[in-house]
């Protein structure tokens, strides 16, 4: 039984985390007509970072579900080296950089700093839930997650087929680029892991936001 009515989806997610991918699965694969804004910034920009600002929204808005997208440091680090958007950095992960102005330590300091509090409003309200990039474009296994993710609304899915579909087209970004489809990025994922670079990370590593995102604790 589902057991919430949602009518808005809001997206929230760094540069290079899936949102895209996501906005199109909420635009093209559910079975409901739901309301969410081009590229999933329903309330506020997808990309906004400060804590307080992404929990007041959420408790200002119950009837949206919020779905934050969850990409592990190492490899969202490695993807930004390829499109900084709108980041500030030289791509050396012991240097600072810059977003909107702000500035982090590392770039390590501004991915823990969006899921740090991505994690607050996923541990409190009913209304915020998490997807995972790297387990999203797995299409093996995608429409059964999503409708796990689901499972608690009153979303749901259309055929796997047609969720399939959806992955295997090139994602396009806001400058209407086209980058990796599913099986790309896929195949880039796992390149990045036969080359061992969480042994360049090691040291920057966060065990309580993989904890939380990745085993769900």
């Amino acid at each position: 039984m589902k057991s919430q009515n949602y009518k808005n989806v809001q997206i929230f997610g760094p540069f290079n985390s899936g949102t895209n991918l996501l906005a199109r699965i909420i635009r093209y694969g559910l079975s409901e007509q739901i309301n969410m804004k081009t590229a999933g910034g329903t309330h506020i920009c997808k990309h906004t970072v400060k804590a307080n600002v992404l929990e007041e929204t959420v408790k200002k808005n119950k009837e949206t579900l919020f779905i934050c997208m969850y990409r592990p440091a190492i490899f969202w680090i490695e993807s930004m080296k390829n499109n900084l958007y709108d980041l500030e950095w030289d791509t050396n992960i012991k240097n600072p950089c810059i977003l909107k102005d702000v500035k982090y330590e590392t770039i390590f300091h501004l991915h823990k700093a969006y899921y740090e509090a991505y994690k607050q409003i996923c541990s409190k309200y009913s209304n915020v839930i998490w997807l995972e990039y790297n387990i999203l474009i797995n299409k093996e296994i995608a429409y059964h997650y999503l409708n796990n993710k689901l499972a608690k609304t009153n979303l749901t899915l259309k055929s796997k087929e047609k969720i399939t579909s959806i992955l295997e087209k090139p994602t396009k970004n806001p400058n209407k680029e086209y980058g990796r489809n599913c099986d790309q990025a896929l195949t880039y994922l796992q390149q990045l892991k036969q080359k061992t670079i969480e042994n360049r990370y090691t040291y920057i590593l966060s065990p309580e936001i993989s904890k939380f995102f990745e085993l769900g604790i």
